[in-house]
């Protein structure tokens, strides 16, 4: 998630690492466990 509005998904682009971070710090601030911060921060680790 950018600081402008909000990530949006585009095949060609990736996110920044600090994007990343962001999304991350963002689905952790109110307390999910490891799933929820996995779903709402659009992680993949495949």
């Amino acid at each position: 998630m950018n600081v402008e509005g909000g990530w949006q998904k585009n095949s060609i682009n990736r996110r920044s690492l600090i994007d990343i971070y962001a999304d991350i710090l963002d689905a952790i601030d109110d307390g999910s466990c490891k799933t929820n911060i996995v779903y709402k921060a659009n992680l993949n680790f495949n």
